[in-house]
């Protein structure tokens, strides 16, 4: 196997371009030395793979092992764990995800289609690593941690960065109209998105606006009207099948409810925090009304039905509690899934309705909260609490 004929440039920019946007050395929270370490140790392999005359048997289980390794380690050293195409597309495209992080990443990925035209050996020498460490996404485990699950094969996303770049900067200088045709469609965008924040008054009309403002209220209305291109197609499939806004996707895709790995309740306020990062909002569907005063808090009126997502990775052994703290009159039906259902007479002062699920009947991903009220009446909900039992055993 021989490297291809990438000039200079190329790999300097293919290799900038992976080491500022992925998660090379950390998290975004904080700088990890033994990540970074890692990323060398792991590069300097891909670089011994990539000039072999010839992979053979074992470049390729190498390469295959790198990849898997991460997720072999935190199967091992989980408490908890689940297979699912859920984990698989929060983990590249939720908002702590692999390509919603470092879009730049996808041109590793479309770069390899081209690539194993030329140069095959080396095209599959890094698939080897990439396929099984992509998969190797499907596996959610508590707690997560996307970095660490991603480095040890991202250098193999290098000739594809590096022949997307290449074929890039080679039509743009067999046909410049291309480039012109592309910023040019971008500015028709932009100044599209302009016009509709004045449309709709998120500007003023007769003062200054920052540049910042201008951007935010763009992107708000981008991610709103077709959801967040860094969050593409998965935001699309949620929206489909939770008949939910596309830029809901980005708020409970990485979600956790429980503040921890070892935490036995978790508690929502509905209707206390006032901002637009509210902790509720982002687990809204229809049927909510806005917040307002009850008793001695705040609450929201459900008038007939409502639904609510619960991003719930662990679910724990035994009985999974659900927890209403309502007011109302009738009876107000609570259902997780569609499957499991309690119905309870509501009181006029706040009063707790209670729906008590099996662990094994909860997704371990988004799952589905509803609401409804017999003869299409109003309900004030306060407080959800959730409650699940851990134990030894709650693998799944």
């Amino acid at each position: 196997m021989t490297v291809p004929a990438f000039d200079r440039a190329t790999v300097f920019l293919a290799a900038l371009a992976l080491v500022t946007s992925a998660p090379v050395a950390g998290s975004p929270d904080g700088w990890s030395l033994n990540q970074a370490l890692l990323f060398v140790a792991s590069l300097a392999v891909f670089g011994w793979l990539a000039t072999r005359p010839a992979a053979g048997a074992f470049g390729f289980a190498l390469a295959a092992a790198m990849g898997i390794g991460p997720t072999l380690v935190a199967f091992v050293r989980a408490s908890w764990w689940s297979v699912s195409q859920d984990h698989l597309l929060a983990g590249l495209f939720g908002a702590q995800g692999l390509l919603y992080g470092a879009p730049l990443l996808w041109a590793g990925y479309l770069g390899l289609i081209s690539l194993r035209h030329q140069e095959r050996a080396l095209a599959r020498v890094s698939l080897a690593a990439i396929v099984p460490g992509t998969l190797g996404l499907l596996l959610g485990t508590e707690p997560t941690d996307i970095p660490t699950r991603v480095v040890t094969w991202l250098p193999f996303l290098l000739p594809g960065l590096a022949q997307t770049f290449r074929i890039v900067r080679d039509r743009a200088t067999r046909e410049s109209w291309r480039v012109l045709a592309f910023a040019s469609g971008l500015l028709v965008l932009w100044n599209a998105l302009f016009m509709e924040q004045y449309r709709l008054l998120l500007l003023p009309s007769d003062d200054t606006v920052s540049f910042a403002q201008v951007t935010s209220n763009s992107a708000r209305l981008l991610s709103r009207g077709v959801g967040t291109p860094f969050a593409w197609p998965a935001n699309w499939i949620f929206a489909r099948r939770f008949s939910a806004p596309f830029d809901q996707w980005d708020a409970v895709a990485n979600r956790r409810l429980f503040a921890s790995a070892t935490s036995t309740t978790a508690t929502i306020e509905i209707g206390d925090d006032p901002s637009a990062f509210a902790p509720d909002l982002p687990l809204l569907l229809e049927g909510f009304g806005s917040r307002r005063t009850c008793e001695q808090g705040w609450c929201r009126d459900v008038f007939g039905r409502a639904r609510l997502l619960l991003p719930l990775q662990n679910p724990g052994d035994g009985e999974f509690v659900i927890r209403f703290r309502v007011r109302g009159q009738g009876a107000l039906s609570v259902s997780l899934n569609g499957a499991n259902t309690v119905v309870k007479e509501m009181a006029e002062s706040l009063s707790d309705v209670v729906l008590r699920v099996p662990a094994r009947a909860i997704t371990s991903a988004l799952n589905v909260l509803a609401l409804s009220i017999a003869g299409g009446g109003r309900a004030t909900v306060d407080r959800l609490t959730l409650e699940r039992a851990l134990g030894t055993s709650s693998a799944r």
